[in-house]
């Protein structure tokens, strides 16, 4: 046996293929996370207990394990995906803010980066499996429903699905319909065209600048 640090090694196990922190970059999931399975198949034998396992490869390799969930950083990313995992639900940015005893404000920064992550209405955020039509905000709903009624679609519609699928305000779809963004005509609403549309004076935009004469 070889001492190394507080751990005891068999001199059979650097012959072996010791464990690095890149055994486990092929494991991981697009969030970061490790399957246990994997991991445990990746470690099998090499261990005299789990917890010994599980500290090794927490203080030795570096991986991270938020709400018992295995993965290669402990970032605020993996920790927001793991949390997810935990619920196993679209859940709020509050509901994940009290598991990880942080800010909702850092977990609603930190959504918006996850890939594949989206939200399922106006509050709730999931993976795309679990996310039949995920939600873009009301314009993007708007113009899909006006997509699939081949260009126009009943304001009736966009009234009552968008608001009760979602848990937008209907007097939000209202704003957004009152815009030269779109026409309502005979209770029909349509993209406008670009004869109809009046875009906003520049000068109201946050963070435009002119250079010139040009915006």
């Amino acid at each position: 046996w070889k001492h190394s640090g507080r751990w005891l090694f068999h001199e059979t196990f650097e012959g072996a293929s010791a464990l690095r922190y890149e055994s486990f970059e092929s494991l991981v999931d697009l969030h970061g996370l490790i399957d246990s399975e994997s991991l445990h198949d990746e470690c099998e034998g090499l261990f005299l207990t789990d917890s010994d396992r599980d500290q090794y490869l927490i203080e030795e390799i570096g991986l991270g394990r938020p709400l018992g969930i295995w993965s290669l950083k402990n970032t605020l990313r993996c920790r927001v995906s793991a949390a997810l995992r935990k619920i196993g639900r679209p859940a709020t940015k509050e509901e994940l803010a009290d598991l990880l005893s942080t800010s909702a404000q850092s977990i609603g920064s930190t959504l918006g980066n996850l890939p594949d992550v989206h939200r399922s209405d106006r509050f709730h955020w999931g993976f795309a499996e679990w996310i039949e039509d995920r939600y873009d905000g009301i314009v993007a709903e708007i113009e899909q429903r006006i997509e699939e009624y081949s260009g126009s679609v009943p304001e009736s519609v966009l009234l009552s699905e968008i608001p009760e699928q979602f848990g937008v305000a209907e007097g939000s779809v209202r704003a957004y319909l009152s815009s030269s963004a779109f026409v309502v005509d005979n209770g029909m609403v349509r993209i406008a065209s670009s004869s109809d549309y009046v875009p906003r004076p520049p000068a109201q935009c946050a963070n435009a600048f002119r250079i010139g004469d040009q915006w």
